[in-house]
């Protein structure tokens, strides 16, 4: 189906629907919603191909890291 709209229109809904939900996650993190945040990244590794998987494992590494507590020394 992506093929189609590519050919037509130009569109790469491929590439769209995986920055959109890198977005999410990237949201999801930050406003402490690790759960759905963590979710939404195993359903995008589910439905990518292999190519895919190894960018987005890249990127997560990268972007989506979970905040860190610091504490004040006395």
């Amino acid at each position: 189906m992506y093929e189609e709209f590519a050919v037509f229109f130009g569109w790469d809904l491929e590439s769209l629907w995986q920055s959109a939900n890198r977005q999410l996650c990237i949201a999801l993190f930050r406003a402490g919603k690790y759960g759905k945040g963590l979710e939404l990244y195993l359903s995008m590794m589910e439905a990518s191909d292999e190519a895919t998987k190894a960018s987005t494992r890249a990127w997560f590494a990268g972007q989506c890291i979970l905040p860190t507590r610091t504490f004040a020394l006395p």
